[in-house]
């Protein structure tokens, strides 16, 4: 095999494993955020919703998490290179994030972002 052909196998081999890595590591941390989400009926945790280029705006009327968990998995590009929006536009959803139920007192989405580097390690060894 000539060199130009190694060269584009390591090249295009590296990219599938950033790939994977980037969409690993990004359905783990969204999903992290979605189930650290406090329950009451179940419509913050229904209300995340994924998009990719801008946020959603509006809410929905789905409850839990499971219709969430199932959009990010869906919407999240295979290539890595995209900006991937993950919001909740719940009127009170920022009220959860600063502590006001006791079942998530330090936030959903600042615990699952301090959480990134792991998560991204643990994906990209899967991968190797």
């Amino acid at each position: 095999m000539s060199f130009s052909k190694q060269l584009t196998a390591f090249v295009t081999g590296a990219q599938e494993k950033i790939d994977k890595t980037v969409k690993g590591a990004t359905v783990t941390v969204a999903s992290n955020v979605i189930l650290a989400t406090p329950v009451d009926t179940g419509t913050a945790r229904g209300n995340w919703q994924t998009s990719v280029g801008q946020p959603k705006a509006g809410v929905t009327d789905r409850s839990g998490a499971d219709a969430a968990i199932s959009e990010l998995v869906a919407t999240v590009p295979d290539e890595a290179g995209n900006v991937v929006y993950v919001s909740n536009n719940l009127p009170y959803i920022r009220k959860l994030e600063y502590g006001h139920s006791q079942q998530a007192p330090q936030g959903m989405v600042r615990v699952s972002a301090t959480e990134w580097p792991r998560i991204v390690q643990e994906e990209a060894a899967k991968h190797k």
